[in-house]
């Protein structure tokens, strides 16, 4: 909330560039120097911003922590981060500008058959994320 009041509230990425806004850059790999805000337009294209960053981490704690320390906008599956909206740490901003969603896979080896306790836990996975991801 700190930083939306130094900075305003965009109401489209474009706002992003011409309010100054900076993004908490999450990367999996050092090599990947570039922030980016990325998101799917009206017309179901994938688009992407690149805007600068004040800080660069790898991992989801410090990605929150920085985001609530107010370093910049950050892209968070909204699963993650719903208790940080409710008390007030966060503020969403940009509805209705989404990032593609993300896949999740369950990999198996390649058996004739999956033994049953695996087959359990695929069938308790798949009810346990139900509600919980865009399907």
């Amino acid at each position: 909330p700190g930083y939306l009041a130094a900075h305003g509230m965009p109401a489209t990425p474009d706002d992003l560039v011409a309010q100054g806004h900076h993004l908490v850059h999450y990367s999996q790999s050092w090599a990947d120097r570039r922030p980016r805000f990325d998101w799917v337009d009206a017309a179901g294209q994938e688009r992407t911003l690149t805007l600068p960053s004040r800080v660069t981490v790898n991992n989801t704690d410090a990605y929150q922590a920085a985001a609530v320390a107010g370093a910049g906008v950050a892209q968070f599956p909204l699963q993650g981060v719903r208790h940080l909206l409710a008390d007030g740490r966060l503020v969403q901003v940009l509805d209705g500008f989404d990032a593609a969603p993300l896949p999740v896979r369950l990999v198996l080896s390649q058996r004739r058959h999956t033994p049953r306790r695996v087959r359990v836990f695929m069938d308790w996975l798949a009810e346990r994320l139900a509600d919980r991801l865009d399907a």
